[in-house]
């Protein structure tokens, strides 16, 4: 229905009065159609009765609406929660990075244990496997230790004895020098094999980091919209 003001005519201006009328207008109006001066001074104090922003006698749409209400129109007593319905679809997806974080952060921990259970027992074998070799080392050390002492004594009161005693002395070097090579070996390899480890370990506390990162940027994003 078109806004009605002073001068409109016709039957909604009569239904307008009627309904005025309905709702205690005074003086009570004559249904005559007419848009006049005492209509006019009976929507004003409708409008201030309904609490309407504008007062002016014309009867718009907040005016019709209020009329058929009786009176104040109702009020939405919550706020507009658009921008709240906006950032929770925001937080619906950061959840779902969230949860595809912490999933990548526990494959990133178990990738820890893998790497551990895989390189580590290699290097221990090979570090256990040493430990005999070492033990005959410190025991052909001191062995040549008491040959050379027992040497440096017999080397002027019998020099044949201390000839062999030079001898055997020489066995035992040769030998020496091969476990010593045997166990060098094997530490390079453990060294090596122990650098790799730790290589791996760190590239995975990298990822690791990164992602918690990540996951701390989008946390405190929660944290605010909580």
């Amino acid at each position: 229905m078109a806004a009605l003001k002073k001068g409109s005519k016709g039957k909604e201006v009569e239904a307008l009065q009627t309904r005025l009328n309905r709702l205690g207008a005074k003086p009570n109006l004559e249904p005559d159609g007419i848009f006049g001066p005492i209509t006019h001074k009976a929507v004003v104090s409708f409008q201030k009765t309904a609490k309407l922003k504008t007062t002016n006698g014309v009867v718009d749409k907040y005016t019709q609406a209020a009329l058929k209400m009786g009176g104040p129109l109702p009020k939405m007593n919550v706020k507009d929660l658009s921008p709240l319905v906006k950032m929770s679809k925001d937080f619906q997806k950061h959840n779902l990075l969230m949860i595809g974080y912490m999933s990548a952060l526990d494959a990133a921990a178990g990738n820890l244990d893998k790497i551990l259970d895989a390189k580590l027992p290699v290097a221990v074998k090979m570090a256990a496997e040493n430990k005999p070799i070492w033990a005959e080392l410190v025991k052909m050390g001191m062995d040549v230790s008491a040959k050379q002492k027992a040497f440096d004594a017999l080397r002027l009161s019998d020099p044949v004895k201390a000839e062999k005693v030079s001898a055997e002395c020489d066995k035992l070097w040769i030998k020496m020098q091969s476990n010593g090579e045997a166990v060098s070996g094997n530490l390079d390899t453990v060294y090596s094999s122990l650098d790799q480890t730790i290589k791996d370990l760190n590239k995975s506390v990298t990822d690791i980091q990164k992602m918690m990162m990540h996951l701390k940027k989008h946390t405190q994003k929660s944290t605010k919209f909580l």
